[in-house]
């Protein structure tokens, strides 16, 4: 089996220390070399750095600290915004990745704005962002996004520690907003795609990412009960999903 260097890009508000025990088990997998995730402007190890105000304007700046070393070929993992990210890039430098990998994402005209962003996410995130109490905020952040790992001891310890240490702007978050719904899908994505979504998503409605997987003839597979966090509720899921991905494309 072919083997592939990941990069995995995170959505709004999250950096990579959120991927949790996801990029130790993709690298253990037969299929993988090597995992490197990289944090978004004003986010982690970037939050002292300015947002941009466009999902272009993000790529460009991955992409000037992505280090492609590697003859092996290169493929992404996009998660929420991170996902938007990915089909960007991909659509501008076809030639930077050979698979791309789309967890639970969103676009301006194939998805509705209530699609993209449910009312009652919205309702909970403002609430949540007023909690002065980091452990009270991380907590509720994590009830919103996750279904089967929102009570977890160590899932919210790990959350409250990354806010301690590094909790965005306020002004990052809405910037990070601002590109997200400006966003519209390219044209088209010159790769082998695999969009994954949750059908029990409380934040963005699947058929989001249901409709992107036509518009581009990807492929598509739907998690009955995970939350819009799939990489934290049933990341070996992901991992079956992607390997009999990359199976079935080298049988083509």
């Amino acid at each position: 089996m072919k083997k592939y260097n990941w990069l995995l890009i995170r959505g709004l508000a999250r950096e990579a220390g959120h991927w949790g025990d996801f990029p130790r088990l993709l690298g253990n997998q037969v299929f993988s070399q090597s995992v490197v995730a990289l944090d978004l402007p004003g986010i982690g190890t970037e939050k002292n750095r300015n947002t941009p105000l466009t999902i272009r304007e993000n790529v460009e700046d991955l992409r000037l600290r992505w280090q492609n070393k590697s003859s092996l070929p290169w493929a992404v993992i996009g998660i929420s915004m991170g996902g938007m990210i990915a089909m960007d890039w991909i659509f501008r430098y076809p030639g930077d990745f050979s698979a791309g990998v789309f967890i639970n994402t969103s676009s301006r005209g194939t998805s509705t704005l209530f699609q993209r962003l449910r009312p009652q996410y919205i309702k909970r995130s403002i609430r949540s962002l007023m909690h002065r109490d980091i452990e009270e905020r991380e907590k509720e952040i994590l009830k919103i996004t996750s279904n089967l790992k929102c009570n977890d001891i160590e899932a919210q310890r790990m959350w409250i520690e990354i806010a301690k240490k590094n909790s965005p702007r306020l002004s990052t978050i809405v910037f990070q907003l601002i590109a997200s719904a400006q966003f519209s899908a390219p044209r088209q994505l010159p790769l082998r795609s695999l969009f994954l979504t949750s059908k029990a998503d409380r934040m963005v409605d699947y058929r989001s990412s249901q409709k992107l997987s036509e518009l581009y003839s990807a492929q598509l597979h739907i998690h009955e009960v995970a939350g819009h966090d799939l990489p934290l509720d049933d990341p070996n899921w992901i991992l079956q999903k992607i390997k009999d991905f990359i199976l079935l494309t080298e049988e083509v």
